[in-house]
C-alpha cells in the first residue's frame, strides 16, 4: 500500500484541507494531472504517517511569520558571510607578513634589493590554505 496525501482539485495553498488516503502500489501511477483519489476505492487514512512533518502539517506557519522567519535567516546568513569574509582577509593578511617576515630574515642583501617573487606567492599561498 502506498500512503498519499490530497487535496480537492489538486489545490497546493496554505488553508487548504488535506486527506491522507491508502492507495494499493500497483495501481499508484502519477499521469499528468497527478493521481486521482477515488473515496469509493481508495480508503482514507488516519493512522502513523511515513511522511516526515505530516504529525504538524494542521500546525503550519502562517505567511506573515514564516515571512518574518525567512527574513531572521537571510540576515543572520549575511551576518555570518560577512563574519566568514572578515576571517578570511586576516588570514590572507597574516599569512602576506609572515612570508614577508621570513624572506626578510633570509636575505644577505640589502633592503632595498628585496622584491615579491612567484616563490612568495606559492609560500603565502601554502600558509593561507593550511590556517
Amino acid at each position: 500500500m502506498t500512503e498519499v496525501i490530497a487535496t480537492h482539485c489538486g489545490t497546493r495553498a496554505f488553508g487548504i484541507k488535506e486527506c491522507r488516503f491508502l492507495v494499493p502500489s500497483h495501481e499508484y501511477a502519477v499521469g499528468c494531472f497527478g493521481f486521482v483519489i477515488d473515496p469509493d476505492r481508495h480508503a482514507l487514512y488516519d493512522g502513523p504517517s511515513g511522511f516526515v512533518g505530516v504529525q504538524g502539517r494542521d500546525h503550519m506557519i502562517e505567511p506573515p511569520r514564516r515571512q518574518a522567519l525567512l527574513l531572521r535567516m537571510g540576515a543572520a546568513h549575511r551576518e555570518t558571510r560577512r563574519h566568514l569574509d572578515l576571517i578570511h582577509r586576516q588570514k590572507a593578511c597574516r599569512a602576506e607578513r609572515m612570508t614577508a617576515t621570513e624572506k626578510a630574515k633570509g636575505r644577505s642583501h640589502k633592503r632595498s634589493a628585496s622584491l615579491w617573487t612567484r616563490c612568495d606567492d606559492v609560500l603565502c599561498s601554502r600558509r593561507m590554505s593550511t590556517g
